[in-house]
């Protein structure tokens, strides 16, 4: 684990007595190294970084230079091909590149790299600091400007721990997390620490803070061939280049298997890596959890079975899950320290499991985790294509393509034209119109933060010319919320190669047609993709198993305890953003199995922040 933090005094306040008391406690910690030591108005500021190394890999690189210093975390995937912009032969030092970069053509540099990274450059000559976050949002920055104090981090916690930044929740954030998720994606907990966006820069000097967007999902170019199977060569190369990139620094992998198709397209593509770098042959573990009988209604193991015989080379990492229910020991964790969430997040209701992935990590002595995440947000593509045909006059197209998806949904084709074609339109905002704000949720905390205003006004921010896109960008704009939230992104690197950033740019360009098709599975151009590559029963799979049942056991299960937290809640009784009578109903409700979704994902929000507040607010 590294850990970058930062410490910026922007007007005169020399008798801040704590800061410069936490400033030399880090300094003289053996554990911490400071890297810059400025004067900015005359007062002491600092960036430092802490390293932890995890198997003797540590992607923190520093590198200073006349009056510059940059210091980052991450991986630059395109460094050659900035090298050669600023004429650097040989890399010893990939923030040095970085650097050179920003000194010829400035801060617009960042608009051509890619990678996963953060970095922070120290302007000497203009007395400015410049941090950027990669356009995905991979890796993370925390910022505070309180007090005329910018504290930075890498993690959240990092910029509460020194006791520099007041802790006041915010409401706001509380407001979206609680109902339609956190498409304000700067929000945090509190209201003095925002997230520096993906995609994002952060210019900070003595006067003033600015922040300026570089990269947006919206601005991609369109991608047309004229052999359809180009589409196919062209993703299965892009998703190929993106799995290989994460073998050059590694010493042990772990790759999560489920049996879906993300999870096995990662696998099996690394088994073609593997026959051609022999070297790989005893690092790479498969880890697949056989939840048995909490998974009744769509059992994985087959098919991640049949990809594990796929793969001899591999080392199989099964265990049984039957006891890995939700909920489950939540009572027990505090105290705990080496598992710490630092914001809610539904990762928090699976803690018992987490903990065991923990063990497993340390057990195979991991470094790197490569995840099947970000598949269904960019590959899961939406049936709103029916009504941009609609706008463009095309009822053939409407009315053919909505017989098809009647048969293959066996519903009505009328109900196929109205949900997918007029809603759409007549409602204001696609991506609101088959939403609904929770019930037990106070309407008194929607209507003080101003929840429908805000959503509608950052929903026009989506400059799209469709309706698909537009819903699919608020859809991926979400991922923030799974990358900032995976609790191991502390202990090793977190590899996503779904979410490399050429392939999402690629999906995005290309025509709807090859992204989605009626009478076709979904996913389409990943399956054809992967023909010969993924064995058959996992290529024509048309379910995946959720996490409904291992929810509805966990309700039942862990209803005493449950209860007692309920009554004595923190969400309730204190903050008050949750009406408790509402909230008991829809939970007996649910631990019966008669909830489904969206209000079943809506409890487990709910319930993690309540678990959240309890256990690991600051």
């Amino acid at each position: 684990m590294n850990e970058i933090v930062g410490i910026l005094n922007r007007k005169d306040i020399a008798k801040n007595l704590e800061l410069n008391n936490i400033i030399y406690k880090w300094v003289n910690d053996k554990s911490i190294q400071l890297i810059l030591s400025e004067k900015l108005n005359s007062e002491k500021s600092a960036i430092f970084y802490k390293e932890i190394k995890q198997n003797n890999v540590n992607m923190i690189s520093v590198h200073r230079e006349d009056n510059y210093l940059i210091v980052g975390n991450g991986q630059v995937n395109n460094i050659n091909e900035i090298a050669r912009k600023v004429n650097k032969i040989n890399i010893t030092n990939v923030n040095e590149v970085l650097l050179l970069a920003y000194k010829k053509f400035g801060i617009d540099f960042v608009k051509e790299i890619n990678g996963e990274f953060v970095f922070i450059i120290w302007d000497g000559n203009k007395k400015q600091l410049i941090c950027v976050r990669d356009s995905i949002g991979i890796k993370s920055l925390f910022y505070s400007i309180y007090n005329n104090v910018v504290v930075l981090a890498t993690n959240l916690s990092n910029i509460l721990k020194y006791n520099l930044v007041r802790s006041d929740l915010d409401d706001v954030y509380f407001s979206e997390y609680l109902t339609f998720g956190l498409f304000e994606q700067h929000l945090t907990p509190y209201k003095n620490i925002k997230r520096l966006m993906p995609g994002s820069i952060l210019i900070i000097n003595d006067e003033n803070a600015k922040l300026v967007n570089y990269w947006n999902i919206s601005n991609i170019k369109k991608v047309n061939y004229k052999n359809e199977d180009d589409y196919f060569e062209h993703f299965k190369s892009l998703l190929m280049e993106s799995v290989y990139r994460n073998f050059n620094i590694s010493n042990n992998v772990l790759i999560e298997l489920s049996g879906g198709l993300d999870s096995s397209s990662i696998v099996c593509l690394v088994r073609e890596l593997v026959e051609k770098r022999r070297d790989l042959k005893n690092k790479i573990n498969t880890f697949t959890i056989d939840y048995g009988s909490l998974l009744v209604e769509e059992d994985d193991m087959p098919f991640a079975k049949s990809v594990i015989n796929s793969n001899p080379n591999f080392n199989p990492i099964i265990v049984d899950g039957r006891e890995f229910w939700f909920l489950k020991n939540l009572g027990q964790i505090e105290g705990e320290d080496k598992l710490f969430y630092d914001e809610p997040n539904m990762n928090i209701l699976i803690h018992d499991q987490n903990k065991f992935m923990l063990n497993i990590i340390e057990k195979y002595n991991i470094d790197t985790i490569i995840s099947g995440e970000g598949g269904d947000h960019l590959l899961s593509w939406n049936n709103y294509y029916l009504a941009d045909y609609l706008r463009q006059g095309s009822l053939i197209k409407v009315l053919i393509e909505s017989l098809k998806w009647s048969r293959q949904l066996k519903c009505p084709v009328f109900k196929v034209i109205k949900e997918n074609c007029l809603l759409p339109i007549l409602k204001r905002n696609v991506c609101l119109f088959n939403s609904t704000v929770p019930p037990w949720v106070s309407k008194k905390l929607i209507m003080f933060t101003n929840l429908n205003e805000r959503i509608e006004k950052y929903y026009r921010t989506i400059k799209v010319d469709t309706i698909t896109d537009s819903y699919q960008i608020s859809i991926m704009n979400n991922i923030h919320e799974i990358l900032d939230g995976n609790v191991f992104a502390k202990l090793v690197e977190i590899k996503y190669p779904f979410l490399y950033l050429p392939l999402i740019e690629f999906i995005f360009g290309i025509p709807i047609d090859k992204k989605i098709r009626a009478g076709e599975l979904n996913k389409y151009i990943l399956r054809y993709s992967l023909k010969g590559i993924l064995p058959e029963d996992v290529l024509n799979r048309k379910n995946k198993a959720g996490g409904e049942r291992r929810f509805y056991i966990g309700l039942k299960k862990e209803w005493p305890w449950l209860e007692q937290i309920i009554n004595n809640s923190i969400i309730i009784n204190e903050l008050k953003f949750i009406d408790k009578e509402k909230f008991l109903q829809i939970l007996n409700y649910a631990k019966q199995g008669y909830v489904k979704d969206p209000y079943l994902f809506s409890i487990g929000r709910t319930l993690s922040a309540e678990i959240w507040l309890r256990y690991f607010k600051n």
